[in-house]
């Protein structure tokens, strides 16, 4: 994947045979999401510009690069994408600038960004019709510019398996200040689970070890020194949540471990597998011997 016009000519000198790669392009498109998400737009870091004619400048470099064989372009509108609409649109307007400037390609990469359920009120992408639509609208495009049909590749990424992570913290203090706020901290925060912090994401909660009625509204927080260190504020939980509970935050599979870091020189948290036939220990909790383990002495 090639992403500026600097790399072309780096990876023409490196290579010794000759590669394949895809041109990562900019279509201007802003995607309905987070701005720290969105990665099509035309004032972003990545990829190169349809507008500014900076990518129809890659092709043409790339086609004359002596180790460099051109096999498509990949464009990505941004992360946490809900619906079809933006893709779509994109794709229609690659395929009319590749035949309009005559460039052939073998691959269309349109990226992925497919939402998943943080909470009961988010919308997951809709795979199957999501899908059916951005295929179908490759192939009556690419008809309509009598344009030969590329293979399409996409990156489903956290639609694979966010869902299918959950996160546990223990409760370690709660503190009630009467007609403020009930606050409920645990024994993790922003340095393994940044995205509240980082984006404003909202995540659904449980009591993981016992059963009783969600009747009290409280915020539960990090314990990192930082005011922002938040996990989810005005959530209703059992009003009997105390020290040495279990909090079990929802749809962590994805962007959670690995956004995670030792900030406040806080330790990374086990990861583990867990089927209904056996439970497999993935990555090691850390211990502070690991957290130095690099400092020079």
């Amino acid at each position: 994947m090639i992403d500026s016009l600097s790399e072309i000519e780096r990876l023409n000198e490196l290579t010794t045979k000759k590669v394949k790669a895809l041109l990562r392009i900019n279509p201007g498109v802003e995607a309905h999401t987070h701005e720290f998400i969105q990665t099509g737009q035309e004032d972003s870091k990545f990829g190169l510009s349809i507008k500014k004619g900076l990518a129809l400048d890659g092709v043409r470099k790339i086609e004359d690069a002596e180790n460099i064989e051109f096999m498509g372009v990949h464009f990505h509108i941004g992360s946490q994408i809900f619906e079809s609409t933006g893709t779509v649109e994109t794709i229609k307007q690659v395929i009319k600038w590749l035949s309009k400037n005559q460039i052939k390609i073998s691959v269309l990469n349109i990226g992925g960004g497919f939402s998943i359920k943080y909470t009961e009120d988010d919308i997951s992408y809709p795979i199957e019709d999501g899908i059916k639509t951005i295929t179908n609208t490759l192939k009556s495009t690419c008809n309509e510019y009598d344009y030969p049909i590329p293979a399409i590749s996409l990156e489903p990424g956290r639609s694979i398996v966010g869902e299918a992570g959950v996160t546990l913290y223990e409760v370690g203090t709660v503190k009630d200040i009467p007609e403020t706020n009930y606050y409920v901290s645990i024994d993790g925060g922003m340095s393994d689970h940044i995205r509240t912090a980082l984006y404003g994401a909202t995540y659904d909660l449980l009591l993981a070890n016992r059963a009783e009625e969600y009747d009290k509204l409280m915020t539960v927080t990090g314990k990192l020194c930082e005011s922002g260190d938040i996990i989810r504020r005005d959530i209703k939980l059992p009003s009997s949540v105390h020290r040495g509970d279990l909090l079990v935050v929802l749809s962590t599979g994805a962007y959670h471990y690995s956004m995670s870091s030792n900030y406040n020189q806080m330790l990374k948290p086990a990861v583990v597998f867990v089927t209904p036939e056996k439970v497999r220990l993935v990555v090691r909790r850390q211990t502070l011997e690991h957290l130095i383990a690099q400092d020079v002495r």
